[in-house]
């Protein structure tokens, strides 16, 4: 009976097409694993990575494609660049989806005023008004409000 599970064993192995690596204590096979949540995160790395190299060397289409196979989770790390990315391909619109789709808790500085500039290109000078005033209030201390004066008067002037 032992004899017959050696042999079983050892056939199993010579047939199943494992290479064997005693020292290493390692087996491969040619089967798929099947580890949903690790190919996850590893592809969210690479999206998000791949979709970083796209925007800095000014390929946004490219950016766009890779941030928007991350899910929403993982698009918070990217969100700038991400909303960016549609506002230099003259897309406003569709930035301004990726951003009421987003919690207002994640909005930071930059992206206040990147919503103000959104609001402008697409002739929304009220909104654009009111998300400065947010970003005036928020954040008073904030780099934009050396130049927050200058936009709020240009988008008055625009308006008229």
């Amino acid at each position: 009976m032992n004899k017959m599970l050696i042999m079983i064993s050892v056939l199993s192995f010579l047939f199943a097409d494992i290479n064997l690596y005693w020292d290493l204590g390692v087996g491969i096979t040619d089967f798929p694993v099947k580890n949903h949540q690790e190919n996850l995160i590893t592809l969210s790395t690479f999206n998000r990575i791949e979709g970083l190299k796209k925007y800095y060397n000014q390929d946004f289409e490219g950016a766009i494609y890779h941030f928007s196979q991350l899910d929403y989770a993982q698009q918070e790390n990217v969100l700038y660049e991400y909303v960016n990315s549609y506002y230099c391909i003259s897309k406003p619109n569709a930035a301004l989806i990726v951003l009421h789709n987003t919690s207002p808790g994640l909005f930071t500085e930059n992206l206040l005023y990147l919503e103000s500039q959104l609001f402008s290109a697409t002739g929304n000078h009220a909104q654009a008004l009111l998300s400065l005033e947010q970003l005036k209030t928020n954040y008073p201390d904030s780099e934009y409000i050396k130049i927050l004066q200058f936009e709020i008067e240009k988008i008055n002037l625009l308006a008229k």
